[in-house]
């Protein structure tokens, strides 16, 4: 179901079923998303709350910097634009989650082997005087 793109209809928050594996953005629908995908987080961040127009989010204002009122301009209505980034987010959150296993293999693969080295590796001998 479309996501209407009308300022009446800009949709408050985006809602996830995890017993569905959809995301509710107003009165539209996406659908196929994993919960793995919605709980993706970089840094402690959730991917997907972090990148969401709606629910109001502004920059906070940081020190005495003056704030332009360029910051509070915000788009009165859904964007199409927003549909195919949510889409392209959603599709490279979960190409990261598959890619997740191999990497950490890889990666303790690599350890391993490199604490071999190290182990193979002969001290020098002390010099004294």
């Amino acid at each position: 179901m479309p996501i209407p793109p009308t300022p009446s209809e800009f949709p408050n928050a985006l809602v996830y079923d995890a017993e569905s594996g959809r995301f509710s953005v107003g009165e539209g629908v996406i659908s196929d998303a994993t919960p793995a995908t919605r709980d993706y987080a970089v840094g402690g961040v959730n991917a997907i709350d972090e990148w969401s127009p709606v629910g109001g989010r502004s920059r906070p204002v940081i020190g005495k910097r003056r704030v332009s009122s360029l910051m509070t301009l915000q788009s009165n209505h859904w964007r199409n634009q927003y549909t195919r980034d949510l889409v392209d987010l959603l599709n490279a959150i979960g190409l990261l989650i598959d890619l997740g296993a191999p990497q950490a293999e890889a990666l303790t693969t690599y350890l391993r082997v490199t604490a071999l080295k190290e182990s193979q590796v002969q001290q020098p001998p002390r010099l004294t005087s």
